[in-house]
């Protein structure tokens, strides 16, 4: 028998793994006529030698009438109410972060305005850049 490896792309191993989590114990042959692809394609697929094709993949999804966010993710896709018990602390410091980064900006971003338009009313000011977490400031020249 002639042994081929196995491609080394971590998608492609994952994909594998939850391929055969959903055909459970079905052979090479019984997912093949399930799915309608050539055995030795579906071994292919299975055993990690090939990558698989996005049409096996949905044809998989169809006949074992599997979740695709499970096939796609690991898990399934969680209401939104259950998102945040969910997520990893890795993950909730991650989209915190970048929240915040976002809120810090658009803080920025008000705060020149401000300083801008007071800078234009009093028709004698200079606009003063500030940090975060400052409050603005206009210096009046005279």
């Amino acid at each position: 028998m002639n042994k081929q490896k196995q491609i080394d792309d971590a998608f492609t191993r994952v994909m594998t793994e939850r391929l055969s989590n959903i055909t459970g114990d079905d052979s090479f042959r019984a997912i093949a006529r399930r799915t309608g692809f050539h055995p030795e394609t579906v071994r292919r697929y299975m055993q990690g030698v090939s990558k698989q094709s996005l049409e096996f993949v949905a044809s998989v999804v169809n006949e074992y009438d599997a979740d695709a966010s499970v096939l796609m993710r690991g898990h399934p896709v969680a209401p939104s109410e259950d998102s945040l018990r969910l997520a990893s602390t890795d993950d909730l410091f991650a989209e915190l972060s970048r929240r915040l980064a976002h809120v810090e900006g658009r803080i920025s971003s008000l705060a020149e305005f401000i300083q801008r338009a007071d800078s234009k009313s009093s028709g004698r000011g200079e606009v003063v850049t500030t940090q975060f977490g400052k409050r603005p400031s206009l210096s009046i020249q005279g």
